[in-house]
């Protein structure tokens, strides 16, 4: 008899799974309500913990999408003309404009493209 047809064995892994989501491990997470989805794919309790552990993982990619545009965007300001010219202190501000785009989307409407997608 498989350990998917054990109920305290669900229960073990669900908890498992939400004491991983809770400590910000994202990846193990998402494994394990992934294996949850697969044994039972119509609980949307469990899909619900899988999205949410997804959009943690992104989610913790934005502090270094942030720190990159703050580097870049006050590296710029820091700098006076002489010692860099106005084309790369240009080419500065745009990239950390550009990093705060990406990370502002991903924050933001990045689940909502998804679910767009999936429609």
């Amino acid at each position: 008899m498989p350990f998917s047809d054990f109920d305290t064995y669900w229960s073990t892994l669900t908890s498992k799974g939400r004491a991983h989501y809770n400590n910000k491990e994202y990846k193990t997470s998402i494994e394990i309500f992934e294996k949850l989805c697969e044994w039972d794919n119509e609980n949307d309790y469990l899909k619900q913990w899988l999205e949410a552990s997804k959009k943690g993982k992104r989610n913790s990619l934005n502090k270094y999408f942030y720190l990159t545009a703050f580097i870049f965007i006050f590296g710029e300001l820091a700098f006076s003309d002489g010692f860099l010219s106005k084309e790369i202190k240009l080419i500065m501000l745009k990239v950390g404009f550009l990093f705060l785009l990406v990370a502002l989307v991903n924050e933001y409407f990045w689940d909502k493209i998804i679910k767009w997608t999936k429609k």
